[in-house]
């Protein structure tokens, strides 16, 4: 007799198995379907992106030793049209570098508006620390070098011994250009 009870209760469950499948196994396929090809295209995204970021570094590497092999005029103007066509972050590698070289040459007030520039660049993501860090370099440099003379200053005596308490290790190396 129990036999018979849990056969009828087996029929009974694959019945409704069998109802809800037809009702909604249209809907379980399609989000199958759905997941399957979303995470199909978070991965080819990936993919992507790391081959564009590996084609820019590998572009700007190539840029950078181009750079130091010209005159600092020269390498200031390339860097600055390489910034001009590369992403956000290798954009703001690349005319950091074109302020240095601004620098180098001479033009200070050049490498300032540079160095605002990136520390002023919206398009930055200001959550990675790497980025804080070129923001606030960008500030700091632009605040160094404007402040420096035009012609170069003789100090009587290194900044180290000024004030052995002075923080020199605070100051951005583009201050070193003062000649002491």
């Amino acid at each position: 007799m129990t036999d018979l009870f849990s056969e009828i209760e087996q029929d009974l469950r694959r019945e409704q198995a069998s109802k809800l499948w037809e009702k909604y196994g249209i809907y379980v396929a399609g989000a199958a379907v759905a997941i399957i090809l979303v995470a199909s295209a978070v991965i080819g995204w990936r993919a992507w992106e790391k081959s564009r970021n590996e084609a820019a570094s590998t572009r700007f590497d190539a840029v950078i030793a181009e750079a130091v092999k010209q005159k600092p005029e020269e390498a200031a103007k390339t860097l600055g049209d390489f910034a001009g066509s590369a992403t956000s972050g290798y954009a703001a590698m690349a005319r950091m570098h074109q302020a240095a070289f601004l620098s180098e040459s001479g033009d200070n007030k050049g490498a300032v508006a540079v160095y605002d520039e990136v520390a002023g660049q919206s398009g930055l993501n200001d959550s990675r620390p790497s980025t804080r860090r070129t923001i606030h370099g960008a500030t700091a440099r632009a605040s160094c070098l404007a402040c420096l003379p035009t012609k170069p200053v003789n100090l009587p005596k290194p900044m180290s011994t000024l004030q052995p308490s002075f923080p020199t290790r605070l100051l951005p190396p583009v201050c070193a250009t003062v000649r002491m």
